[in-house]
């Protein structure tokens, strides 16, 4: 890859990074083409081969494997972030998610608790219908 596009590709994820994270789940929510979400989770795994090491850029990549339903890769994206940030509750949350998905509902209930700890209030409700 061309020194000018590692440099573009590093401003771009930078600039996704710097964005609000309400923002960048609702640009990736909005986008329904398998074709598409597989076209970004490239371009986010780009950037990490880049040695790009912020959080939101692993997060990012967690959400998009995890909506294409490969929920051990996006667990392995949300361990990620969590060892860079222990206290980013919308990673607890997501692997959470992903590890109900894959029936160990411990280890979902212990995540989406963790979650809720570290301010996630909304989880509470998740929690009372799965965990109970």
């Amino acid at each position: 890859m061309a020194l000018s596009n590692r440099i573009n590709l590093f401003f771009h994820f930078l600039n996704l990074y710097t964005m609000k994270n309400n923002k960048i789940k609702k640009s990736i929510n909005r986008i329904k083409n398998r074709k598409k979400r597989i076209g970004l989770w490239s371009r986010i795994s780009n950037a990490i081969k880049l040695e790009i090491k912020y959080k939101g850029t692993y997060y990012n990549r967690g959400i998009c494997i995890g909506r294409l339903k490969d929920y051990i890769g996006a667990i392995q994206d949300f361990n990620k972030v969590i060892e860079l940030d222990y206290e980013f509750m919308d990673a607890h949350f997501g692997r959470g998610i992903c590890k109900y998905q894959l029936g160990g509902i411990d280890g979902a209930c212990l995540d989406l608790s963790k979650a809720g700890e570290l301010g996630y209030l909304k989880v509470y409700d998740v929690i009372k219908k799965r965990c109970n």
